[in-house]
């Protein structure tokens, strides 16, 4: 015998979906700007690396800078991935992950800054789609 789904149930989990199918959007900018923020934080690390091979005098400020870089873009990732369940706080948090990476790697993280920078601010300012359930 099977047993009836409260319709309660149903409608929650269907609201649920609509809500985070509306919001792939801010996901794919957000992700695609972290892995782009891991390149560059790469590419910083061995900037700095090489730095350190040939003496220069700010090289360890370089590998710490590409550090903060990293954490901010899996900062940025994470919170893209996220985005489905809370999205003003992981849209704060893409936002977030732009500015650090822009103290981290100045330039080298502009269009990683402008994809989360604008994800994130999509997820904040963006309502999620009402779907009449009957």
């Amino acid at each position: 015998m099977v047993t009836p789904v409260p319709t309660s149930a149903v409608r929650s989990y269907q609201t649920a979906q609509a809500t985070s199918a509306s919001r792939t959007g801010e996901m794919v900018l957000g992700i695609v700007g972290g892995v782009f923020g891991l390149l560059v934080a790469g590419f910083e690390w061995i900037i700095g690396g090489l730095g350190r091979v040939f003496g220069a005098s700010s090289a360890g400020m370089a590998i710490q800078l590409s550090t903060l870089t990293f954490f901010a873009s899996t900062l940025g990732i994470i919170a893209a991935a996220l985005v489905g369940m809370r999205p003003r706080l992981c849209g704060a948090l893409m936002m977030l992950a732009a500015v650090l990476g822009l103290i981290g790697a100045s330039m080298f993280y502009a269009i990683p800054a402008v994809l989360l920078g604008i994800g994130g601010l999509l997820a904040v300012v963006r309502k999620g789609k009402s779907m009449a359930i009957s």
